[in-house]
Formats: structure tokens, sequence, C-alpha cells
């Protein structure tokens, strides 16, 4: 909870960030895609919402590729043990 509410203090005026957020907390790995359909908005939108996340260290990409991109909400996913989680 304190995670959630401290990113969600950092974004509280941007309505799209706010539901970006929400969405990362029941689904930690989106794309631009993803991001775009859930907003309803153009593809460069969720690219910048995406940019800004993995600015402040929230979203780290792991496909390392031009295309297709996939990024994870890490600061979360550091909260459950390295064992926990299914390779």
């Amino acid at each position: 909870m304190a995670l959630r509410d401290k990113h969600r203090s950092e974004v509280d005026q941007n309505t799209k960030a706010l539901t970006l957020l929400d969405r990362l907390f029941r689904y930690p790995t989106v794309s631009v895609n993803s991001v775009r359909k859930l907003m309803n908005c153009t593809f460069p939108t969720a690219s910048k919402l995406i940019t800004d996340f993995a600015s402040c260290g929230w979203l780290l990409e792991v496909t390392e590729n031009e295309r297709h991109r996939i990024w994870r909400y890490q600061p979360y996913l550091n909260l459950f043990p390295r064992d926990n989680i299914a390779p």
C-alpha cells in the first residue's frame, strides 16, 4: 500500500498516469499497444507514458527489442521474494 500511495501521489494530477499505475498493480507488465488500448489514446501518448514511468525507475524494459517491447513494473515486483516467482 505504501508503494501504491507514494507513486499515486507523484502522478496525482495526471489521469492517464493514474489509470496506468492502477493497471500495473493488477498486471505488472505492459507494452505500448496494451497502454494504447487501455487509455484509448494514440501510440505516441502511450509511448510517452511508458517513457515517463521508465525515467522514474518504475518500468524496466525486459525485451531489449526495437519493436514489440515489454516493460515490467519493477518496484512492485521487487516486493515479492524471487524464489516464489516462476521462471
